[in-house]
């Protein structure tokens, strides 16, 4: 994902919302994230909340589970034991910050999964987030995941309004619910699919759908990761995302841009869907 030299030490951070799709960070997006940043050289380091989980769901058949983990436990599994608490996610110690989908992000990281538009932010993401975005670093979140970012940074809650996807409007598409809410937040949001990435240069963010597409494959999800991200290029137009990242896959606008096929107007929302994936 980030193109870089073993010798450059490019520093990431990886915030995990727990461990699987129905409670947790979406297993495929956060392991295709860090492949694509082991293979490229950087550093990484997982963080994630010190707090129970919202709930647990059973992944065999999406019913919840009458009992209580940890989120930060959870995420350990994905992180091999690496795990630090959020509270130790400095900007000033990394150079971007990167979040994987899956409802953790819906449900433990915000209640965007219980209450939609309603939500609120859980405030050390929160605080995260815009401790990054004002130190201009950038943010890489795929899925679900813009929507936290939809919520802190959208003109309604006082932010500068982002640029970014949450995938498409379509029959393709159960969780476009959350598009409408993040516009109603004060953003502006692109329709991608699968093959595309969408950027926005003013606020240093690239967001991609992942598995916000019903049927979306591995290799799908992985190819993002792996393609859109790549650092450094000085000499680069969008040199002003930091010398981290460029164009790929035929985006073409300097400022914000996304490709993919539009689709019909269907209104699914992600709350009232919290069984089907992410």
């Amino acid at each position: 994902m980030l193109r870089a030299t073993r010798a450059s030490c490019y520093r990431a951070a990886v915030l995990l919302a727990g461990n699987g799709v129905y409670d947790g960070s979406e297993t495929t997006e956060a392991v295709s994230l860090l492949v694509g940043l082991s293979r490229q050289g950087a550093t990484v380091t997982m963080y994630s909340v010190d707090k129970p989980q919202a709930h647990v769901v059973n992944h065999t058949n999406g019913k919840e589970m009458p009992e209580t983990r940890n989120v930060l436990v959870e995420s350990a599994r994905i992180a091999r034991g690496a795990i630090v608490d959020i509270s130790k996610l400095k900007a000033a110690d990394h150079d971007a910050l990167f979040m994987p989908g899956g409802f953790g992000v819906a449900k433990n990281f915000s209640d965007f999964g219980f209450k939609g538009a309603d939500m609120a932010v859980d405030p050390a993401v929160e605080a995260v987030l815009k401790e990054f975005h004002a130190a201009k670093k950038p943010l890489g979140l795929c899925c679900i995941a813009p929507i936290v970012a939809a919520k802190v940074f959208g003109r309604k809650s006082g932010g500068p309004g982002l640029t970014l996807t949450l995938g498409c409007r379509g029959d393709a598409w159960p969780y476009q619910g959350s598009i409408d809410a993040a516009e109603s937040f004060g953003n502006e949001l692109k329709e991608c699919d699968m093959d595309a990435t969408c950027f926005d240069k003013k606020n240093k963010l690239v967001t991609a759908p992942a598995y916000m597409k019903e049927n979306a494959t591995p290799h799908e999800v992985f190819t993002p990761w792996q393609n859109d991200l790549t650092l450094p290029n000085p000499k680069h137009p969008l040199n002003a995302l930091g010398d981290y990242t460029r164009f790929h896959n035929g985006v073409t606008s300097p400022e914000t841009s996304c490709t993919g096929s539009l689709f019909p107007t269907l209104s699914t929302p992600l709350h009232t869907t919290v069984n089907r994936r992410l």
